[in-house]
């Protein structure tokens, strides 16, 4: 489990290209960025050239983490889509949960919300057939998001080839990563485990968020 810890928390940057059928259509980054007992995630999303025009995207959420258990300190989110956007932002305490618009719920644990709950399942051993259990709080209720382990491929992107573990993590009633519905997560089967490819499920189609650069953010000995 050290070795898959250190993977992310020493900093990680992800650059995607997004693809719709054949066509590039924007590009996605995720990154890690450690401090002495925290960590900042920021996932963006915003589509490109003529697709821009077509349907606009500028998504960008940030998620501030225990670095002991990788549960939820704040987590901001700013959606711009066409002509659709919202902005949120939830601060976990230990004994509750404060939303922007003024909601407050008891916690009576700690939550993840959806960003860190992906980079926690990248630090926990699983094989196919498994399915992952992680509490959440993002939309106004305890949830679980189930992330079963449904397969592994071998995948081409503009990063390598690689053999991945297929995770479809679903949250009911609750988009996840804005898919609605069938999102899936690639995620390199080896002590690593990065999303290599990320595909996700849109009212207009199928988009695919291929890796083609990983750089580590703080080099160490």
């Amino acid at each position: 489990m050290f070795l898959i810890l250190l993977c992310f928390l020493n900093g990680e940057k992800l650059v995607y290209d997004g693809y719709f059928g054949p066509w590039k259509v924007g590009v996605a980054v995720m990154e890690f960025i450690p401090d002495d007992s925290t960590g900042e995630i920021v996932s963006t999303q915003r589509t490109t050239g003529f697709f821009k025009r077509v349907f606009y995207v500028d998504d960008k959420q940030t998620s501030i983490v225990r670095l002991e258990d990788l549960t939820s300190i704040r987590f901001k989110k700013r959606i711009r889509e066409g002509k659709y956007s919202a902005d949120i932002e939830i601060t976990y305490r230990e004994d509750s949960i404060i939303y922007s618009d003024g909601r407050h719920f008891y916690a009576g644990r700690r939550y993840y919300d959806i960003l860190s709950a992906i980079y926690k399942a990248r630090e926990m051993d699983f094989n196919v057939g498994d399915t992952l259990k992680l509490p959440v709080h993002t939309g106004g209720k305890p949830k679980v998001m189930y992330i079963p382990v449904v397969d592994t491929v071998k995948v081409s992107v503009p990063f390598g080839v690689f053999n991945a573990y297929v995770l479809s993590p679903v949250v009911k009633g609750e988009k996840v990563f804005g898919s609605e519905g069938d999102l899936k997560i690639f995620l390199s089967k080896d002590s690593l485990k990065f999303p290599v490819l990320i595909e996700t499920k849109l009212f207009f189609g199928k988009l695919l968020f291929r890796l083609k650069e990983r750089h580590p953010i703080e080099e160490t000995d």
